[in-house]
């Protein structure tokens, strides 16, 4: 899963990646996001919730890469979701594969 993600003038993607282990129950996203990223686990888990689907039971990861690069806002709501029910099983990430979003301010 990728996402457009503006800097200055020129646009870098971002590669949404997504794990599932055994454990605890739990959300985690990590590549360099802020508060809005942070915000978006309970966004999602909401919507996915809301839409009737089964939220995955299992530790979570979702990886925002690369990692040295500052992601913010609430525009990798629908990369993160769609991993998520990828690595869940809900989805199939072969439909999935070479689809992009695109941010326009």
């Amino acid at each position: 899963m990728f996402q457009l993600h503006p800097t200055d003038f020129c646009g870098q993607i971002i590669e949404v990646e997504g794990d599932m282990s055994k454990g605890f129950p739990s959300l985690q996203i990590v590549g360099m996001g802020n508060k809005a990223i942070d915000e978006s686990r309970d966004r999602v888990r909401s919507a996915i919730k809301t839409s009737s689907l089964d939220f995955p039971k299992g530790k979570l990861v979702i990886n925002l890469a690369p990692a040295e690069l500052p992601k913010d806002g609430s525009h990798f709501d629908l990369p993160i979701a769609l991993s998520i029910l990828c690595v869940g099983g809900v989805l199939n990430p072969k439909r999935l594969k070479f689809m992009r979003f695109l941010r326009v301010n």
